[in-house]
């Protein structure tokens, strides 16, 4: 056989640096949407069929995700459907690419702009593999700009 086969030797083990202990899922999950709370739903009683704490965190796990537009973010909403009925409520399933869309179009973006910033402060970033914080504003700026460029043309 060729030397690509021959037995490695084995060396010591070399002891590892202590990780730091990760945030459980579902402590994040529980607390996700909590961080919204001052955004005020910007939708008429009669056409609240989704809740917006709902829409609001499939939004921001699809932008994670690499979604860039409304469909996507119903795509990603479908596709994690199982997943997300754990810590959403979800009364009436997934809403559409529509429903991301308008609600996203009447929102205030300084309050959702401070929810962003809420979270990414409270989740310290030493305690996660990926500085979730920093994530988190770049999610929040992606979101920002979306919104402001829709204002400017409706």
């Amino acid at each position: 056989m060729g030397l690509g086969f021959a037995p490695a030797k084995l060396e010591k083990k070399k002891s590892r640096a202590k990780r730091p202990k990760l945030t459980p899922i579902n402590e994040i999950q529980a607390n996700l949407s909590s961080y919204f709370t001052d955004v005020k739903d910007p939708r008429v009683k009669r056409t609240k069929k989704h809740l917006l704490k709902d829409i609001l965190v499939i939004a921001i796990l699809a932008v994670i995700a690499g979604a860039e537009g409304w469909e996507d973010i119903e795509n990603y909403g479908q596709s994690k459907q199982e997943w997300l009925e754990e810590f959403l409520e979800l009364p009436h399933g997934i809403p559409s690419d529509d429903t991301f869309r308008r609600v996203f179009e009447r929102i205030d973006p300084l309050a959702l702009e401070n929810g962003h910033k809420h979270l990414g402060t409270t989740i310290n970033p030493n305690t996660m593999k990926l500085k979730l914080s920093q994530l988190m504003a770049n999610v929040s700026e992606v979101l920002t700009t979306v919104i402001k460029d829709l204002k400017l043309y409706t």
